[in-house]
């Protein structure tokens, strides 16, 4: 399993899903109807999502093809990616956004929900931030960590900073005890699932907030390219195959009332 080029968190997610899912079927010759079987069990039986399927599948095929093995990822993994996109995205509506934040507010989970929810950035992002990438001037953030490392496409980008976000990162700022806005690292989605649970919303994990953002600035008319570059997504494919679908089919809706 060569994990040289990935984070090094992306590296401790290949190989605790190595250990768990691969290594008990791994070091044998395979052929494409077993993987395909393999597959709908890790789907079907097990419930994996696909994108956690997809890297099973590739993990799988590398170290099987060692031993003799002739499979192609390719055509199985376009099938699990089908799902992704047939499956809607889970996000929250603009006024159910604005109960979770309102919820959050006295929790250390207020910063880093805000931020994702105005800045569509990923949960390492949102913890690898420093103050330093904050230009208050001109109103904008520079992304170009995560917090185990680079940022995913490995490029800097940057997204604008909402007036909610620069207010409260300014009264912030004077008192800043390190060099990241968020000093600790900690899981937040156990505090969002009960804060959700008891504002009466659908319950979502961190990374639903950044497909909240993303869906409504999609819904508000902004323009795909733009969205797709402050989301970071290397292609604007990326961004059309994972939103378009689901903004559209609600803005249709709205135009039909």
């Amino acid at each position: 399993m060569n994990n040289s080029l990935h984070r090094p968190g992306t590296n401790r997610t290949y190989e605790s899903l190595y250990e768990k899912w691969i290594y008990p079927v791994a070091h044998r010759k395979l052929d494409n109807d077993w993987l395909e079987k393999q597959v709908s069990f890790w789907m079907d039986g097990r419930g994996l999502a696909p994108r956690t399927v997809k890297i099973l599948i590739r993990l799988l095929c590398e170290d099987a093809n060692k031993y003799g093995s002739n499979l192609d990822p390719k055509p199985i993994t376009r099938l699990v990616m089908k799902r992704v996109q047939d499956k809607p995205i889970k996000a929250l509506t603009k006024e159910q956004s604005k109960t979770l934040l309102d919820a959050c507010l006295g929790y250390k989970h207020y910063l880093p929900v805000l931020l994702a929810l105005h800045t569509g950035m990923r949960r390492g992002e949102v913890w690898g931030l420093k103050w330093d990438d904050v230009d208050f001037l001109n109103e904008k953030i520079l992304i170009q960590r995560s917090y185990t490392g680079p940022t995913k496409n490995g490029k800097s980008r940057y997204v604008p900073m909402s007036s909610i976000v620069k207010s409260t990162l300014g009264i912030r700022y004077p008192f800043k005890n390190s060099q990241h806005i968020i000093s600790d690292c900690f899981d937040p989605n156990p505090l969002l699932k009960a804060i959700c649970k008891k504002s009466n919303i659908p319950i979502v994990t961190f990374h639903a907030l950044r497909h909240t953002f993303a869906t409504l600035a999609l819904e508000a008319g902004r323009s795909p390219k733009k969205v797709q570059e402050v989301l970071g997504h290397s292609a604007l494919s990326t961004t059309l195959n994972i939103y378009w679908s689901s903004t559209q089919e609600k803005m249709d809706l709205e135009f039909l009332k």
